[in-house]
Protein backbone atom coordinates (compact mmCIF):
# COMPACT_ATOMS: atom_id res chain seq x y z
CA UNK A 1 0.00 0.00 0.00
CA UNK A 2 2.79 2.69 1.39
CA UNK A 3 4.21 1.61 -2.34
CA UNK A 4 1.78 2.54 -4.02
CA UNK A 5 1.05 5.76 -2.22
CA UNK A 6 4.97 6.41 -3.35
CA UNK A 7 4.19 5.81 -6.88
CA UNK A 8 1.33 8.45 -7.08
CA UNK A 9 3.05 11.24 -4.74
CA UNK A 10 6.02 10.85 -7.47
CA UNK A 11 3.82 11.12 -10.32
CA UNK A 12 2.30 14.06 -9.03
CA UNK A 13 6.11 15.41 -8.81
CA UNK A 14 7.02 14.87 -12.22
CA UNK A 15 3.61 15.85 -13.99
CA UNK A 16 4.27 18.74 -16.18
CA UNK A 17 0.28 20.50 -15.38
CA UNK A 18 1.42 23.65 -17.64
CA UNK A 19 2.52 21.25 -20.78
CA UNK A 20 -1.07 18.92 -20.12
CA UNK A 21 -3.11 22.07 -20.14
CA UNK A 22 -1.31 23.26 -23.55
CA UNK A 23 -1.72 19.24 -24.57
CA UNK A 24 -5.73 19.26 -23.75
CA UNK A 25 -6.20 22.53 -25.91
CA UNK A 26 -4.40 21.53 -28.98
CA UNK A 27 -6.06 18.07 -28.78
CA UNK A 28 -9.27 20.18 -28.30
CA UNK A 29 -8.32 22.61 -30.80
CA UNK A 30 -7.41 19.68 -33.31
CA UNK A 31 -10.40 18.46 -33.52
CA UNK A 32 -12.66 21.52 -33.23
CA UNK A 33 -10.12 22.57 -36.37
CA UNK A 34 -10.99 19.58 -38.54
CA UNK A 35 -14.67 19.42 -37.46
CA UNK A 36 -15.21 23.78 -38.18
CA UNK A 37 -13.22 22.73 -41.30
CA UNK A 38 -15.56 20.14 -42.68
CA UNK A 39 -18.96 21.67 -41.56
CA UNK A 40 -18.48 25.20 -42.36
CA UNK A 41 -15.95 26.02 -44.57
CA UNK A 42 -15.43 23.32 -46.94
CA UNK A 43 -19.35 22.53 -46.97
CA UNK A 44 -19.43 26.38 -48.26
CA UNK A 45 -16.40 26.29 -50.61
CA UNK A 46 -18.27 23.10 -52.21
CA UNK A 47 -21.18 25.30 -53.29
CA UNK A 48 -19.20 27.78 -54.86
CA UNK A 49 -17.99 25.22 -57.29
CA UNK A 50 -14.15 25.50 -56.98
CA UNK A 51 -11.87 24.65 -59.53
CA UNK A 52 -10.54 20.85 -57.86
CA UNK A 53 -6.74 21.75 -58.01
CA UNK A 54 -7.83 25.06 -55.86
CA UNK A 55 -10.50 23.51 -53.68
CA UNK A 56 -7.31 20.48 -52.95
CA UNK A 57 -4.72 23.41 -52.10
CA UNK A 58 -7.04 24.81 -49.56
CA UNK A 59 -8.18 21.55 -48.28
CA UNK A 60 -4.98 19.46 -47.77
CA UNK A 61 -3.46 22.24 -45.86
CA UNK A 62 -6.40 23.14 -43.50
CA UNK A 63 -6.60 19.03 -42.58
CA UNK A 64 -2.20 19.17 -42.28
CA UNK A 65 -3.15 21.90 -39.77
CA UNK A 66 -5.54 19.67 -37.72
CA UNK A 67 -3.05 16.99 -37.82
CA UNK A 68 0.14 19.22 -36.67
CA UNK A 69 -2.13 20.14 -33.62
CA UNK A 70 -3.07 16.70 -32.67
CA UNK A 71 0.55 15.27 -32.72
CA UNK A 72 1.76 18.37 -30.99
CA UNK A 73 -1.15 17.72 -28.38
CA UNK A 74 -0.06 14.07 -28.05
CA UNK A 75 3.84 14.47 -27.89
CA UNK A 76 2.87 17.62 -25.01
CA UNK A 77 0.06 15.16 -23.11
CA UNK A 78 2.99 12.35 -23.03
CA UNK A 79 5.46 14.96 -21.95
CA UNK A 80 3.84 15.97 -19.35
CA UNK A 81 3.96 12.55 -17.58
CA UNK A 82 7.58 11.67 -18.59
CA UNK A 83 10.18 13.41 -17.40
CA UNK A 84 12.51 11.27 -20.55
CA UNK A 85 10.26 13.29 -23.20
CA UNK A 86 10.08 16.68 -21.75
CA UNK A 87 12.54 17.98 -24.58
CA UNK A 88 9.64 17.54 -27.18
CA UNK A 89 8.11 20.61 -24.98
CA UNK A 90 10.56 22.70 -26.67
CA UNK A 91 10.20 21.17 -30.43
CA UNK A 92 6.08 21.86 -30.14
CA UNK A 93 6.87 25.59 -28.80
CA UNK A 94 8.79 26.25 -32.07
CA UNK A 95 6.38 24.34 -33.90
CA UNK A 96 3.76 26.91 -32.03
CA UNK A 97 5.51 30.03 -32.75
CA UNK A 98 5.97 29.31 -36.46
CA UNK A 99 2.58 28.83 -36.93
CA UNK A 100 1.80 32.00 -35.05
CA UNK A 101 4.15 33.80 -37.01
CA UNK A 102 2.28 32.41 -40.29
CA UNK A 103 -0.85 33.61 -39.02
CA UNK A 104 -0.08 36.97 -38.57
CA UNK A 105 1.77 37.05 -41.57
CA UNK A 106 -1.54 36.11 -43.23
CA UNK A 107 -4.01 38.24 -41.29
CA UNK A 108 -1.20 41.09 -42.25
CA UNK A 109 -1.55 40.12 -45.78
CA UNK A 110 -5.28 39.56 -45.89
CA UNK A 111 -5.62 42.97 -44.77
CA UNK A 112 -3.67 45.19 -46.81
CA UNK A 113 -5.12 42.86 -50.02
CA UNK A 114 -8.56 43.15 -49.11
CA UNK A 115 -8.68 46.72 -47.32
CA UNK A 116 -12.37 47.05 -47.70
CA UNK A 117 -12.90 43.94 -45.26
CA UNK A 118 -9.46 44.57 -42.61
CA UNK A 119 -11.70 44.87 -39.73
CA UNK A 120 -13.60 42.06 -40.25
CA UNK A 121 -10.54 40.03 -40.93
CA UNK A 122 -9.22 41.05 -38.11
CA UNK A 123 -12.29 40.75 -34.97
CA UNK A 124 -12.95 37.09 -36.93
CA UNK A 125 -9.09 36.12 -36.11
CA UNK A 126 -8.66 37.24 -32.69
CA UNK A 127 -9.56 34.40 -30.76
CA UNK A 128 -6.97 32.56 -32.59
CA UNK A 129 -4.59 35.01 -31.79
CA UNK A 130 -5.36 35.02 -27.78
CA UNK A 131 -5.58 30.92 -27.77
CA UNK A 132 -2.17 31.01 -29.22
CA UNK A 133 -0.60 33.44 -26.95
CA UNK A 134 -2.33 31.30 -23.92
CA UNK A 135 -0.41 28.21 -25.24
CA UNK A 136 2.62 29.93 -26.21
CA UNK A 137 2.87 30.95 -22.41
CA UNK A 138 1.74 27.72 -20.84
CA UNK A 139 4.35 25.94 -23.10
CA UNK A 140 7.25 28.54 -22.18
CA UNK A 141 5.80 28.13 -18.27
CA UNK A 142 6.05 23.90 -18.27
CA UNK A 143 9.53 24.37 -20.12
CA UNK A 144 10.26 26.58 -17.42
CA UNK A 145 9.01 24.49 -14.50
CA UNK A 146 11.34 20.74 -16.29
CA UNK A 147 14.29 23.68 -15.92
CA UNK A 148 13.59 23.67 -12.08
CA UNK A 149 12.41 19.96 -11.72
CA UNK A 150 15.35 18.54 -13.27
Amino acid sequence: MLGKINSTVVMKANLNEYALTAGLMMLFMSIAHAVYGETVVFSDLRFLNFDRALFATVYAPWHQMSFVLLISSIGLILSSFKVKLRSIQSFVLLVTLSNLLIFIISIANGTTIYEHSSQALVFQAWPQFFFFIILVLLIVLGIRKKEKTT
